[in-house]
């Protein structure tokens, strides 16, 4: 049986996993995993291989805003906005705390159209084999009968991310270790290889931020196998900077694209200013900001990321 710890015990993982995440997205473990324990896949299969795949700088960017709990969080708001013209949509997602704490980074496809509340099911999605989808364009939230689009009459699903560099792309993952891939356009499913769970491990709503495969959780120790940095389109994390911002900003966040160019966001009179500095330069030049459409009461900024192509 999948264990869903209580939301106590879920703001110990939180802590737990927010310390393990590195200035550059990786997530680490003080134990090594077992290798019959790693999912099945190979390099040739890591999408994080693909070289092809670039940000563009001219498509939507997204900001990520959390709202908070006492200890967990409770929702989020996505700020989506054109860099050319500032068209602003912005989309709450809000729900009770989560038993886990999802991966941020893989809760927006590539494409930044669509978003699902957390990496793990609800337990009424895990009985109904249902998902909810909120698209980021000012529709309206959808529920996907998972049961119907792959064929799997007791599908029970225990979590979901989506590919960091596939737009669209949503993997689905079993409680039985079965992985599909949920093409949201399409409304389609195929099923891809099992991931193949090593004695002292389990199965768990958890990826990789590097290609968006489900990590195994150590039974003992709780700890999850050690992923790989999250660096779709080329981008790297990189240590905030905020010179760029208007004075007594708190909310910002800095990543730098494969040309060393760096890019600051910022929340600033309820709009999400845009900078670049490249590299080697010091100056830094604003390049776009959203509407004021921010909402009041976020209390994180989680990321600013570029639509992936």
């Amino acid at each position: 049986m999948f264990f869903r710890p209580t939301v106590a015990a879920a703001a110990v993982l939180s802590m737990g996993l927010l310390g393990g995440l590195t200035s550059c997205g990786e997530e680490t473990s003080s134990s090594a995993p077992d290798p019959a324990a790693s999912s099945t896949r190979t390099a040739t299969d890591d999408p994080s291989a693909d070289t092809t795949a670039r940000f563009d700088a001219g498509q939507p960017w997204v900001a990520r805003f959390e709202f908070g709990g006492d200890e967990v969080a409770n929702g989020a708001a996505y700020v989506r906005f054109d860099p050319a013209t500032g068209d602003t949509q912005v989309t709450k997602v809000i729900g009770p705390p989560e038993d886990y704490t999802p991966n941020p980074y893989l809760l927006v496809d590539a494409g930044r159209t669509v978003a699902v509340r957390a990496n793990a099911a609800s337990i009424k999605e895990e009985r109904t084999g249902t998902l909810r989808l909120h698209p980021l364009d000012g529709a309206r939230p959808r529920t996907v009968d998972l049961r119907a689009v792959t064929g799997v009459a007791g599908l029970h699903p225990i979590g979901w991310a989506f590919d960091p560099i596939t737009p669209g792309l949503l993997r689905v993952l079993d409680r039985s270790g079965r992985l599909f891939e949920y093409d949201v356009a399409a409304g389609t499913a195929t099923e891809g290889d099992a991931v193949t769970v090593g004695k002292g491990w389990e199965l768990a709503p958890q990826f990789d931020s590097a290609d968006g495969m489900p990590l195994l959780r150590n039974k003992r120790t709780w700890e999850y196998q050690k992923g790989g940095p999250y660096a779709a389109g080329g981008v790297r994390l990189t240590k905030t900077d905020r010179s760029p911002c208007p004075a007594r900003t708190t909310l910002a966040r800095t990543i730098t694209d494969s040309d060393g160019t760096a890019w600051s966001a910022c929340l600033a009179d309820g709009k999400v200013l845009l900078f670049t500095q490249a590299e080697g330069e010091d100056g830094w030049t604003r390049q776009a900001a959203s509407a004021a459409d921010v909402p009041r009461g976020t209390m994180t900024l989680t990321w600013v990321l570029p639509t992936v192509a």
